[in-house]
């Protein structure tokens, strides 16, 4: 961080963030919430296969009791669900 005072009183901040990259893990958890059986089926072999924990529902109010209850690391949501859009 630098500040510097002009002639005119004016103060200049000049503040620069580094992002940080989010850091997934073998032990990451993954929410899939989806309605589609075979869906969920294939993204629970798959990820589950590559190490990861994944915890799967089929509708939204149940996705958000999840998501609020176990905090995954990344969720996969279905953009049309039967009590809700995923939007």
């Amino acid at each position: 961080m630098s500040i510097s005072q002009g002639v005119d009183e004016d103060i200049h901040v000049s503040i620069e963030i580094q992002p940080q990259p989010i850091v997934i893990t073998d032990r990451s958890t993954v929410l899939v919430i989806e309605d589609d059986p075979v869906q969920i089926e294939l993204l629970e072999a798959g990820l589950t296969r590559n190490g990861f924990h994944v915890r799967s529902c089929t509708t939204a109010s149940g996705g958000l009791r999840l998501a609020r209850d176990e905090r995954p690391d990344v969720i996969v949501l279905d953009l049309g669900l039967p009590d809700a859009d995923g939007m």
